[in-house]
């Protein structure tokens, strides 16, 4: 087992890998690969990024993240090569594809070459990770209606599961370019090939489009059902106890304390703001529930000025009892509810915003 104590009190002579890098251009007898190119999938033009050079490492990673109507991947391709004049260079290719329910996909890249750095030497110290795409079920859930998955081959002491196997900083990159020196297959990656990017990319809504979103949008369903369900559990508490509330207050001395009516005021607004909110987590996606408690706090707020003080009850309470006292009426207490809609909407529209913007 490599010892890490001693591996953070080496010291990274990066002189002394130039020179070894300079020595392996100069004396391998392996021949360079002419070419480092992805190809564009929307106008299959070639487009090269790097000219001769030997690769030393790559990795090479997907991100895929799915909601109920979009699908955003992107690939990343980093490599660390030795060009025949001896310098050591990185390059980083990002491919990412955007589709969504209506309209085209998009398709962008952002290809990167620079010098080697401290870290990027490091890096080749440790073990490479490799993973495959799990199954879309078992994508990590991220926000509140997207699911994620991670894969490929990675290495570093930022990555889980990635070991230390040098003793020394700089002595993965030493290895390489040893083995490119002495003509050495084994320890080099195999040809880079970087990310295809599929060239038929298809809008969602498309029959033939992504088997792994329709699962997506299946599960995304299941979860606003369930949704549905846990919010007409708490709607049912609400409305009996304050069902319980006007019953009491109505058989208690000889004036009702409710308006008539007042039942189904209540009942009624509950019901639009279960089907309402259910539409909005099936045709934007789920938002935060937060949004909505704060939202029906203002909106209960502004049913208590309209139906208390408007309706001049809080004249009756600090003054004089009237003969006939005023019922509360609640007709306007769908303005708690709908309050807290509003507010849920918005977050809605936050979280699930590349969703909305296709």
């Amino acid at each position: 087992m490599v010892d890490g104590g001693a591996y953070e009190k080496s010291l990274l002579d990066l002189g002394a890998l130039g020179e070894l890098a300079r020595l392996a251009a100069r004396d391998t007898p392996l021949p360079p690969t002419p070419a480092l190119s992805f190809t564009n999938p929307e106008t299959r033009e070639s487009i090269q990024v790097l000219g001769p050079h030997w690769a030393l490492d790559h990795q090479a990673t997907t991100r895929r993240a799915l909601a109920p109507l979009s699908e955003d991947n992107e690939y990343v391709d980093v490599v660390i090569a030795l060009l025949p004049d001896g310098t050591l260079q990185r390059i980083r290719v990002i491919q990412s594809t955007f589709a969504t329910g209506s309209g085209s996909p998009t398709y962008t890249d952002e290809p990167d070459v620079r010098p080697v750095t401290e870290a990027d030497v490091e890096r080749l110290d440790f073990s490479m990770v490799r993973s495959v795409e799990p199954p879309v079920e078992n994508y990590e859930d991220w926000g509140m209606n997207e699911k994620l998955g991670f894969w490929g081959t990675r290495r570093g002491r930022d990555v889980v599961g990635s070991a230390l196997v040098h003793r020394s900083r700089g002595a993965g990159l030493a290895h390489v370019l040893n083995s490119v020196r002495s003509g050495t297959l084994a320890a080099l990656p195999k040809p880079v090939r970087l990310h295809d990017v599929p060239a038929s990319m298809r809008p969602l809504g498309d029959p033939k489009g992504s088997e792994s979103v329709k699962m997506q949008r299946k599960v995304s369903l299941g979860r606003a059902f369930s949704l549905l369900g846990s919010r007409a559990l708490v709607a049912i508490g609400v409305w009996m106890a304050l069902g319980l509330l006007i019953l009491a207050s109505n058989n208690v001395g000889d004036d009702p304390a409710f308006a008539e009516g007042s039942y189904t005021d209540v009942a009624w607004s509950l019901v639009c703001t279960l089907i309402l909110g259910f539409l909005i987590d099936v045709f934007i996606g789920i938002g935060k529930g937060q949004t909505f408690v704060v939202g029906a706090l203002v909106g209960i707020a502004l049913f208590l000025y309209v139906a208390v003080y408007r309706a001049g009850l809080w004249d009756e309470f600090v003054g004089p009892t009237p003969a006939t006292p005023t019922p509360m009426d609640l007709s306007m207490f769908w303005v708690a509810p709908i309050a807290g809609l509003v507010g849920y909407l918005l977050s809605s529209l936050l979280v699930n915003r590349h969703q909305v913007h296709g």
